[in-house]
């Protein structure tokens, strides 16, 4: 077919009087899928981009003298240009509509039909799902903008999703007990779990849901954003990997660190910091996660490939998933050294310990994660989010990680924060935790718990020391193709995202 296409569009006019069989007869079938898919399309709904094409090649047909010899090319080269575009999963308003209207009537088949599209960035089903379950919202309602915000090392997209704005002023109380306008903007998270070794041993929140599942489990602190959902999906989670939350307006702390810990800057940011994961650590005894993981363990998943000292470290101390998930990074990436301070990063807290204790863990506090709800929000209003590296790991290290954001490469701008506000966070942090929690562990008082939280930066050292290696995602690592390959394999972005030339459609890469 792009073959064909191809000769449409560089000899057209030769196309069109080479007359034989086959191409005509291949003519003919693009013109009729188009005209017929034209002729499904309703007329109480929005007419998507390519029936407004084949309604324009229909009404181009009635030409005066009955007929266009150059529609049947035009139909080649649409098709031929789709295909190009990687755009051959088309699918028009009127299939559209019966698939969620199946889906509303808890349909899996459907459900999963839809999430096919949505990982491939389809913004209508995108804009269809948000309408589906946010309060409010409507099916009626017309797609403003989707556009892509970001998306981590775990390959999950997150988009900003805004419909149209409404003239009622209708109200919608949040889950946290706040009271706003109903939402004209949404945030929709599109989880995926990694294909290859390297994200699987990295992203472990986005194994069996559990990230989809720790944003329910949190949406009622204000310190984690409003999660929406579909009025009957405590009863069946048809596309768990697919969050729509809420969409914060303010913006996050990167732009503010200067190589130091910005949310250490005030004594309330702090306080707020300690609370919010206080709170989450709290969660552990619901057991949510292992119900959640199946009650997996990466430990005896991975048990043959550690070394006898790493072994004897979580048997004998602590478990914790994040350190023997990085044990396995290291060993990939042959940094010894980080495989032999390891053992001693989980046997640096006591197990017995309020910071040595196993909780579930947010694992991924950094600046780009910790944002304002609003634009003019005051110091303490902070939400946390990505739950894209979650697991099950020593409170000290979650806690304490965010310590290791500080920039060593700014001279004169990496102090410490102050001994006040690492007590104030110390402090908000014991009083959410449950007082049945506090009597259970040792070293829980302010001071004690601020000396291991300080210890607690060095996981996330670790993980930064070997995250930054393995950024450039070695696909090929572990096949068949070999070292040999990888050694002397390379590329880098021409078009795309992050390349010179920007694009969210195209992706071209020099090999």
């Amino acid at each position: 077919m792009l073959r064909t296409a191809a000769k449409c569009i560089i000899q057209p006019r030769n196309f069109v009087k080479n007359n034989n069989s086959n191409s005509k007869n291949f003519i003919q079938r693009s013109y009729h899928f188009l005209h017929r898919q034209h002729g499904r399309s309703t007329n109480n709904m929005q007419m998507g981009a390519t029936p407004r094409i084949a309604q324009r090649l229909s009404t181009f047909r009635q030409s005066r003298n009955g007929s266009n010899q150059f529609l049947p090319l035009a139909g080649v080269i649409f098709v031929g240009v789709t295909s190009l575009f990687g755009y051959n999963y088309m699918i028009f308003d009127d299939e559209r509509l019966a698939l969620f209207e199946r889906y509303l009537d808890r349909d899996e088949n459907a459900a999963q039909v839809i999430h096919k599209y949505l990982l491939k960035g389809d913004r209508k089903f995108i804009f269809d799902l948000c309408k589906s379950i946010v309060d409010d919202w409507d099916m009626k309602d017309k797609m403003g903008s989707v556009e892509v915000v970001h998306g981590g090392l775990s390959g999950s997209e997150i988009y900003k999703v805004q419909r149209k704005k409404i003239a009622s002023n209708v109200t919608t109380l949040l889950s946290n007990g706040n009271v706003i306008l109903s939402p004209d903007i949404v945030c929709m998270r599109i989880d995926v779990e990694p294909k290859d070794e390297m994200g699987k041993l990295l992203s472990p929140g986005t194994f069996n849901h559990v990230g989809y599942m720790a944003h329910t489990r949190m949406r009622d602190s204000q310190y984690f954003p409003d999660f929406h959902t579909h009025p009957e999906s405590h009863k069946i989670d048809l596309i768990p990997d697919c969050a729509v939350l809420e969409y914060l307006h303010g913006k996050d702390f990167r732009s503010r660190g200067k190589g130091t810990c910005p949310i250490f800057d005030t004594k309330e940011d702090a306080a707020a910091y300690g609370r919010a994961l206080g709170m989450l650590h709290a969660t552990t005894d619901e057991q949510w996660y292992e119900k959640c993981t199946n009650n997996r363990n990466p430990f005896h998943e991975l048990k043959d490939k550690l070394s006898p000292r790493m072994i004897k470290a979580v048997e004998n101390h602590s478990r914790s998933d994040e350190a023997v998930l990085l044990y396995r990074v290291a060993q990939i990436l042959k940094m010894q050294y980080v495989c032999e301070i390891l053992p001693e990063v989980i046997e640096s807290l006591s197990p017995n310990s309020l910071m040595g204790r196993v909780v579930v863990a947010h694992n991924d506090l950094h600046d780009g994660n910790i944002l304002r709800r609003h634009e003019n929000d005051k110091p303490g209003d902070l939400v946390f989010v990505d739950f894209g590296r979650c697991c099950l790991m020593q409170a000290g290290h979650d806690l304490g990680g965010y310590f290791a954001s500080r920039d060593g490469n700014k001279p004169g701008k990496t102090h410490w924060p102050t001994l006040e506000n690492r007590r104030a966070c110390a402090q908000a942090y014991i009083d959410a935790t449950p007082a049945d929690v506090l009597a259970k562990c040792t070293r829980t008082s302010v001071d004690e718990v601020v000396y291991d939280m300080e210890v607690g930066q060095l996981l996330r050292d670790a993980f930064i020391a070997a995250s930054l290696h393995a950024h450039w995602r070695q696909t090929y690592k572990g096949t068949i193709l070999g070292e040999k390959f990888i050694e002397k394999f390379g590329c880098y972005g021409l078009i795309g995202p992050e390349s010179p030339f920007q694009s969210e459609q195209i992706r071209i890469m020099k090999i």
